[in-house]
């Protein structure tokens, strides 16, 4: 795909990453099926992510897009291989994820609170500052709160995909809100 960097160029990033910023989330999207993704290259995939694991990751299949140099590339993977790839990508990232969020269960970071659950007054459906709206999980949080507030949260439950949270009084904000700017930054791990 004409990348301009190797995996060991990764490897340095997301190590320097991971060292200097405590509770960093990374997160990446993937394709499989990319003609010319062998065995081999798709074995070295699922390698790289065990040995670097996202925090949320998203992989789609390739799909030729007509007048493009890769449409008429040669090797091209079969459809059932590559949807095959596909969840073997998603379960892989499931275990992944599961086992980088159990670690932040009793950690406290900030959350956005979206919306009441519906038929609910006090759970809500929020996102942390390092999920994505729509494409990632989301932190479900119990507490009195307002929509729109970024509040105090301790994580209190962790799945593949979505965390559970409860809002709590952080020290020196007694009972204010957050708002995106404190802190000097996102995160609070």
């Amino acid at each position: 795909m004409n990348r301009r960097y190797a995996r060991p160029d990764l490897e340095r990033l997301f190590s320097a990453l991971r060292g200097r910023i405590p509770g960093v989330a990374l997160r990446t999207t993937v394709m499989v099926g990319y003609p010319g993704e062998g065995k081999r290259e798709f074995a070295e995939l699922l390698s790289f992510l065990r040995a670097h694991p996202f925090e949320n990751l998203g992989a789609f299949v390739f799909s030729p897009q007509p007048g493009t140099k890769a449409a008429t590339m040669p090797g091209a993977v079969a459809p059932k291989e590559a949807e095959k790839r596909y969840h073997a990508v998603m379960s892989l990232q499931a275990e992944l994820a599961s086992d980088l969020w159990s670690r932040r269960v009793g950690r406290m970071t900030e959350a956005l609170l979206l919306s009441l659950e519906p038929g609910r007054t006090t759970t809500w459906n929020a996102r942390t500052p390092w999920q994505a709206p729509e494409v990632d999980g989301r932190i479900r949080v119990r507490g009195r709160g307002e929509a729109g507030n970024w509040v105090p949260v301790q994580v209190t439950g962790a799945g593949a995909y979505d965390l559970e949270g409860r809002i709590r009084t952080s020290p020196g904000h007694a009972g204010q809100t957050l708002s995106p700017c404190d802190k000097g930054g996102r995160g609070g791990f």
